[in-house]
Parts: C-alpha cells; structure tokens; sequence
C-alpha cells in the first residue's frame, strides 16, 4: 500500500470519527438538556377562565376583544412556565407588552416585561420564559381579539439546538485531527468555519430580513430575471412588505418560526403583486449569482422558503470561493484576510441578501493577486493575469463604483513584469480607461442631476447639494475632514466595521474581534523578503494610500449627496461596513518582516480559529439560537 494511499484513509478514519462523536456529543447534550427541563415542568395546560382579570375588554365565548388601554391578567400561581402561548386576531400587524411575575435567584418575585411583536397572518404567539411565574399581564392594542391561552410545558427536542451543538463539537474536531494540515493551508481553516457556520447561520436566521436593506437586494434578486411587468406570489409580497428593523423582533420562539415557514410554502402559489421593473444599472450585477439560483428553484416549483434559503446560501457560496482563493493566493498577510473575512460583519452579509458579497469577495480577490504580483518583482506576469486582475476589480465595484481608484494601483508595477514595453503601456491604460468609464456610471449621474436621493435622509436633493458643495468647497472640505476623524476609530478598528450584526445591533464583545484582527495583524508568521520584494511591496503602500484615502472621501461624499439633508454639517448614512474592502489594504501597509511570532504555524493557526468559533459562539447562542429557535 503506498503512502498516497494511507493517507487518504488516514483522512476519511478521522472524518469518520468527526461525524460520529459530534452527532453523538449532540443527542447525549439534548438529552441531559430535556432531562432537567422535564424535571421541571408539568404536561401542557389551558389557563382556566376563572384565573383570568380583564379590564376594558368585551368576553366572546372563551375570547377577549381588547379596548383603549384594555388588560388582561393571568394568575399561575407559582407554577413553572417554559412557553406562554395565545391566540390573537388582527386585520394588522401589532406589538403585545406582556408583564411577566418571575422568580429571582433569591425566590423573590419581580416583574420583567417582554415586547411581543405579533404577525397579523399568524395568530398565534408562543413567548419563551422558563421560570417560575406568578402572573403574566397583557396588554394589547385596541381591536384585537386574544384568548385561548395556554401554559406549554410538553417536552419537545429542540432541532436547532442538535445541529448547533454538532456543528461546533464538529468544527473543533476537525481542528484538533487536522492541525498539521490547517497549519499548512489557513484558506482550508477559513472554509471549514465560513461554510459551517455560515450555514448554520442561516438556518438559525428568523425567517425575516435581518441585515441592512436586504428587503431591497431580495427585491433586485427575486425580480432580476423578469421582464418589464413583474408577477409576485403573495408569500414574496409579504417578505419585501414586512422587513425587520432594529425596533422590533420579528419572532420569539421556535414554533412562531415554523408557523412563518408553513406561511410562507403554502402561500407560493398565490397571487400577491404585481408592479413595473425599474430599468437596469450595473450595480444590479452584483446580483446575478443569487438571481440565477433563485431562478433554477422557481423553475422546478422549489416553495418559497427553500428559494429564499437557496438565495441566501448562494451568496454564502460565492464569499467563502472568492475569500478561499484571495486567502490562497497572497503570499503575505494571510492570517489578517482570513480573520478579516470571518469577522461578524462581512458573514452577516455573506448571509443575507447583499451585493456586497461581491463588493468584498471580488475586491480581496483582485488586491490579492495584485498584492501577490508586487510581492513577485521579478516574476513576470502572466496573460491570466493581466485579464484576471482587472476583471476582478472591475466586477467587484459593479455594485458601488467608488471603489474602482483601489484598481489604480496596479499602474505602478514594474515595467519588468511585462513582456514588453508595448505590452505594460496597453494594458495600465486599459486598467485607466476602466476605472474612468466605471467612475462616470456615479460621476455623470451626479453632475447631471439624475441621481437619485434617498428619501430615507430626509429633505435630500443631490442637485442642490452639490451647488452647495461647490459653492463653499472649503467648508465641504472641513465638513469631510471632521466626519471622518470622529468615525474613524470605530469604522478602522472594528466597533462600527467588522463588530456589528446589522439589526442584531453590536457584537457584545467587540473588543475580541478588535483584539484579534489587529494581534494577528501585529504578530502573524512573516516571510523574509528580499531587497527587491521590499523595495517592490513599498510602491504598493505608498500608491494604496492615496487611493484607500480617496475612496474614503468618495464614500462620505456619495452619502453627503444623496442620504444627507441639504446644508447639514453632520453627514448621514455612512456606515462602518463600507470600510471593509479597505481594511486589508490600509493594514498591509503597517505590514513588516521585523515583527513576527515564535509559534510554530500550526499552533498559532490553531488559536486563532479557536478564538473565531469562540466569537461565533458568542455571537449566535444569544443573538439567534435562544431568541428564535428554543
């Protein structure tokens, strides 16, 4: 048997052993997990009318039609509830306040109030509390009909929570039996956790939007391959006409979860909308990967929750492709884009309906290849290259141009990469004619006062606003200078950029995510360069620099354009995850060989990924597995 050989089978005996103990380590933890809370509580129960108080409301056999400032009073007695679950009646969607009487640590009793938003298609609402309770009170809008309220104890093995357990055990498993193997290639511990987690995310996800403006990107998606008149079932209708916000929590348990879901599949075939398709831009490109997936699966009459699942777990696909062969390609820095790429925000929006997947991926793919050609002086450049390199650049900033100048830096490679002189001045003059006619997709508009503002900002008008710009250019410049130094600690650093989860607001614990990205970037295994390669990789930080700068100020000023009120000093809508494609760039340029760690590779890629499935960890047991799958 040779050696080829033994090691493939060393390879499948160890997944095999992964699966097995992580599918094990799943149902023995589920089954401790229900033993004790089986202990707990009793069989289900409906709450007898006699232990219901109802101010200003009218009785309806066993329901309650709600007045001005109506109540309802529940008396439990003590009794341990796991799920308080009613039925209402609404011609629209409203948010309950129930005040709930628990049991403290100490046995004392105290009121904890919960905002229960309900959906006018499901009628029924289940909220989670798992304590002790001596009443719950509720107060609801005028006009709805409520009742039938019932303690829910019944055991119930939890799904989600078997498949977040077995993920993680799984991915750690992994990580022990394939240490060497990481060790050597970081891009295959970057696409273990992106396509693990990443997936787990969106199966944990309610089913509702949760990232920035994504009812809009579903809207482009779902419609990208429609002709001028666009037919919506009602189930694609009500998911772009109920986004979720950061006001409100669109569900509070797992069984109002499934109830969305049924919705949702049973009502594909029904009409809903109907509406006349915008004409096309270039930023709709980056939507096409989605739009052909969501296509494929309307085409086989997929229901819409698996077409909405397909779409989501597509854009995933193509971050994790992009960012696997950026993370392959560069030869330095390594570490810093894998960390980057696995950070909170950038897999939030891996996860959600988003051009900006291909904002990211394609940018960090192009400045990859780049970085790694100023790496190579010496090395001539190849015809792949020369097309790849561009096009990556070019696709990448399809869904917001302003990030084109990053391109510009590949006019100052070396002549001496080139086959010939003709060769170097064609193609850098291609590489500036690109980014000109990209610019002017955003450039002409603006000056021709077709752009569009966004009503969202306010009282916006890009025509008035840029005559005011013009007209006082140096009170624009102190106005840009001022926003982006009060922001720049939290965009460059990690609070505002890579540590928020859109809607789910703030990773708690930002200063992880900080503490990483900026010890990796410090203290990752360096490569000893050569004079040439330094002197080399030097002309791509001094030409990064301007161009990162310039984008910066292209972003603050799009946004004072279209988002911000006419003559604000303050400008709106800028938002740190506009700062990620420029995080790898502006930290590579701090990047030296003088400064490195003394651990072997395969120990330091080890803690380090440990320390990310700590921060999913983190990130998703109380943002998304407690909230909206127990």
């Amino acid at each position: 048997m040779t050696e080829r050989v033994r090691t493939k089978m060393s390879w499948w005996k160890k997944l095999l052993i992964i699966m097995i103990s992580a599918i094990l380590a799943s149902f023995m933890v589920e089954g401790i997990l229900q033993f004790f809370e089986a202990g707990k509580s009793q069989m289900s129960q409906v709450i007898s009318l006699q232990d219901i108080q109802v101010k200003n409301g009218d009785k309806m056999e066993n329901l309650y039609v709600m007045k001005d400032h109506g109540e309802i009073k529940i008396d439990v007695s003590g009794m341990y509830v796991n799920k308080f679950q009613y039925y209402y009646a609404s011609e629209k969607n409203f948010q309950a306040e129930i005040i709930v009487e628990t049991s403290n640590l100490y046995g004392d009793w105290e009121k904890q109030k919960i905002q229960d938003p309900c959906r006018s298609n499901l009628n029924n609402s289940f909220v989670n509390i798992k304590n002790n309770v001596k009443s719950i009170t509720l107060r609801m809008p005028e006009g709805v009909t409520v009742g039938d309220f019932t303690v829910n104890n019944a055991k119930d093995s939890n799904g989600y929570r078997i498949l977040y357990i077995c993920v993680f055990v799984g991915v750690f498993l992994f990580f022990l039996l394939f240490k060497k193997e990481i060790g050597k290639r970081v891009e295959l511990g970057f696409l273990l956790i992106s396509m693990t987690i990443g997936m787990l995310f969106i199966a944990l996800q309610p089913p509702q939007f949760t990232s920035w403006d994504e009812h809009i990107h579903f809207y482009h998606v779902f419609d990208f391959f429609e002709g001028k008149h666009v037919e919506w079932n009602q189930a694609e209708y009500y998911a772009y006409i109920n986004p979720e916000s950061k006001e409100k929590v669109a569900f509070t348990s797992k069984e109002e979860k499934a109830l969305q879901i049924q919705y949702f599949n049973e009502h594909t075939q029904d009409s809903g909308y109907s509406y006349e398709k915008s004409s096309f831009t270039v930023s709709q490109l980056g939507y096409l990967h989605m739009a052909i997936v969501v296509a494929a699966g309307n085409f086989i009459g997929l229901p819409f929750y698996v077409v909405y699942l397909l779409g989501k777990a597509a854009n995933l696909l193509l971050y994790c492709i992009l960012m696997f062969f950026a993370i392959k390609s560069i030869p330095i820095a390594k570490h810093l884009l894998a960390a980057l790429a696995l950070m909170p925000a950038p897999m939030v929006l891996a996860t959600a309906y988003s051009y900006d997947v291909v904002l990211i991926g394609f940018l960090s793919l192009g400045m990859a290849l780049l970085v790694r050609e100023f790496y190579y002086p010496d090395k001539k450049i190849s015809r792949a290259m020369l097309v790849c390199i561009p096009f990556f650049f070019l696709y990448g900033s399809c869904p917001k141009a302003i990030y084109i100048p990053l391109v510009l830096s590949a006019v100052f490679l070396p002549q001496k990469k080139f086959k010939s002189k003709r060769q170097c001045w064609i193609w850098k003059t291609v590489i500036i004619l690109t980014c000109i006619l990209l610019m002017l997709t955003f450039l002409v508009p603006t000056a021709g006062n077709t752009m569009a503002s966004d009503v969202r900002g306010g009282d916006t008008d890009v025509g008035r606003q840029l005559q005011m710009i013009l007209g006082h250019p140096w009170a624009y410049i102190q106005i840009l200078f001022e926003n982006i130094k009060n922001t720049f600690n939290s965009y460059m650093m990690g609070i505002e950029s890579i540590s928020t989860m859109a809607y789910e607001g703030i990773f708690e614990f930002y200063m992880v995510v900080t503490a990483l990205v900026l010890g990796v970037a410090c203290t990752e295994p360096r490569k000893v360069m050569s004079r040439t390669t330094k002197r080399s990789m030097n002309i791509f930080k001094v030409s990064m620099l301007p161009l990162a700068a310039g984008v910066l100020v292209l972003i603050w000023t799009a946004m004072y354009l279209a988002f911000t009120e006419v003559g604000e000093v303050v400008i709106k809508g800028v938002q740190g995850r506009y700062y990620i494609p420029l995080l790898l760039p502006l930290l590579m340029i701090f990047y030296t060989d003088k400064i490195h760690t003394k651990w072997k590779e395969e120990n330091y890629n080890f803690v380090m990924f440990m320390i990310v499935l700590l921060i999913w960890h983190l990130a998703l047991y109380s943002r998304f597995l407690i909230p909206y799958c127990s």
